[in-house]
């Protein structure tokens, strides 16, 4: 009967009615929606957004109607990228994938946990105090909320990082221009992070913050800065900061070694740092900015003119005409950033 209350005294909220209290509570949390604000009666956690403040409390929350007006909403964040853009947030599932944010220092606006894996995630996730308001729903709701075939049986809603400013981009970076398919972006993205390439800017192509793009980092997005520019604004910042554009391209380009001694990447790439780290450098600081293309056109050819420098990848089968985008592009990010450290 309490757990019968507690649903409708729920439902009431998001759906504007004025009924009356539910008798079992007699605390109200504000919840931030990803549309608006609702101020919920009940003893779960929420998050104050006036305040900034969240609360997290003994008694769980619990949605099992694949009607509710959170549960739609949670689904347009999954599949509409204006949804995502207009209300700041994006999604991410998946222990692996949430635990890599969490560990990263992301806090989630919600998190979202099938009720019958409960115990099984709660191990994974035991060791973060606080990670924001849990919610455990069922597998139809799961499925309705998630845009994955199969969900894996937790889902989280995270907010938008701050915008970086173009000082940020000071320290070597990969520009994907124009990549569209969000496994390749997501490969892209987690390479960098692998090879300590802080500054990922998407020029174009698909979201970087899709629920595809997203899961194929495996978290590890949490873990760079995402510059989302046209090549006008990359081309401005670049040519403030002194920086240098390197295109990949599959023929006619320099080999790794040779940008490597023309840009001096080295040295710059030792002592890039974190990404929390300042953005203040010296005049003589050297940023590289290497430059992957679209998986069919590769780079517009007018953008390749305006970069200081080609590089190619040498292979050795003639039949071998190209690589896929996110193959080429991480071999070049490890001949370029990470091998680099070695000398």
């Amino acid at each position: 009967q309490h757990l019968r209350e507690s649903r409708l005294c729920l439902r009431s909220q998001f759906r504007g009615l004025d009924l009356p209290r539910c008798r079992h509570h007699s605390s109200s949390v504000v919840l931030r929606h990803p549309n608006r604000s609702f101020t919920i009666n009940g003893q779960y956690g929420g998050y104050n957004q006036s305040r900034g403040e969240r609360s997290i409390s003994n008694e769980p929350r619990y949605l099992t109607s694949v009607r509710n007006s959170e549960v739609v909403e949670v689904w347009k964040l999954g599949q509409q990228a204006k949804v995502r853009r207009e209300r700041a947030l994006f999604i991410a599932e998946g222990v692996r994938v949430v635990r890599t944010m969490l560990e990263a220092g992301w806090r989630p606006e919600m998190l979202y946990i099938r009720e019958d894996t409960r115990d099984e995630v709660s191990v994974d996730l035991i060791s973060f105090q606080d990670f924001g308001p849990v919610t455990y729903v069922t597998e139809q709701v799961l499925a309705k909320m998630s845009p994955a075939v199969t969900p894996s049986g937790i889902l989280a809603v995270f907010p938008y990082p701050p915008s970086p400013q173009p000082k940020d981009l000071r320290g070597n970076g990969v520009v994907l221009a124009q990549i569209s398919d969000p496994g390749n972006m997501g490969t892209l993205i987690r390479s960098a992070s692998a090879f300590g390439v802080k500054n990922v800017v998407s020029v174009g192509g698909v979201d970087t913050w899709s629920p595809k793009v997203v899961q194929s980092t495996a978290g590890t997005i949490a873990h760079v800065r995402i510059f989302n520019w046209t090549w006008e604004q990359l081309h401005k910042a670049a040519a403030q900061l002194r920086a240098s554009t390197c295109a990949l391209v599959v023929s006619g380009g320099d080999s790794p070694s040779k940008v490597l001694s023309a840009t001096s990447v080295g040295s710059a790439a030792a002592g890039e740092g974190s990404v929390e780290a300042s953005a203040e450098g010296s005049a003589d600081d050297k940023t590289l900015l290497l430059v992957v293309g679209n998986e069919a056109h590769g780079i517009p050819e007018d953008w390749v003119r305006e970069c200081d420098h080609r590089i190619t990848i040498p292979m050795q089968h003639d039949m071998v005409e190209s690589l896929n985008a996110a193959v080429a592009g991480s071999l070049a990010m490890y001949l370029v950033f990470a091998d680099s450290r070695k000398g």
